[in-house]
């Protein structure tokens, strides 16, 4: 319960809280973005500061106002392709092939590694904002807590850079750990793993 708590809480601190479906503020990391219409008829927008939250995957509900209580945002319609997974509801392209399992690089490698990354026929791959690699987190599971479309996983192998810099520490970069979808900095000098995006053709 006490880990739950702490994993909702992580979750207020990134997306203003655990009920969902609250905007994002911009963190002016990346600039391809698209527009779609929600169930409900709203505009959205998708991609790269996508601005509505994703179902975290928790369903238990473990206390008041928590992921499980709410199990609010946008579908975890993630669907599998070849060497990529869709996420039909953000419009963002996940790298998920074998290369994502072995690649340990520093904060500015994986900047690159991402760059020059073709793959399913996207080549505008990059590295994921937070925002964008939490919402591939299942908080329902742990070990590996990643959605169960995703089939290049290794529990052994759990850090991944993200694009996001350490506003008070700037030689510190974020990254999420998938083992519980927690999220941490590191210096950027050591190695992560590494998952690119992209936000389609």
């Amino acid at each position: 319960i006490l880990k739950t708590a702490l994993v909702c809480s992580v979750t207020i601190f990134l997306f203003m809280g655990c009920k969902g479906g609250e905007d994002f503020p911009s963190d002016g990391q990346g600039s391809q973005q698209k527009q779609k219409i929600d169930d409900k008829g709203d505009v959205i927008t998708v991609g790269a500061e996508f601005t509505k939250i994703v179902k975290t995957g928790q369903i238990t509900e473990y206390d008041r106002y928590d992921d499980g209580a709410y199990q609010a945002g946008l579908p975890r319609d993630f669907i599998k392709s070849g060497d990529v997974v869709v996420h039909n509801s953000t419009g963002l392209i996940w790298q998920d092939n074998a290369n994502v399992t072995y690649r340990h690089v520093t904060w500015n490698l994986a900047h690159t590694d991402c760059e020059n990354l073709i793959l399913g026929g996207y080549g505008n791959w990059r590295l994921p904002t937070i925002k964008e690699l939490v919402s591939i987190t299942d908080k329902s599971i742990y070990n590996p807590s990643i959605d169960d479309s995703f089939q290049a996983i290794d529990p052994s192998k759990k850090y991944y850079w993200t694009s996001i810099i350490n506003q008070e520490e700037p030689s510190e970069a974020w990254y999420v750990d998938f083992y519980d979808g927690s999220q941490a900095t590191h210096v950027m000098g050591a190695a992560n793993y590494v998952r690119c995006v992209s936000s389609g053709r």
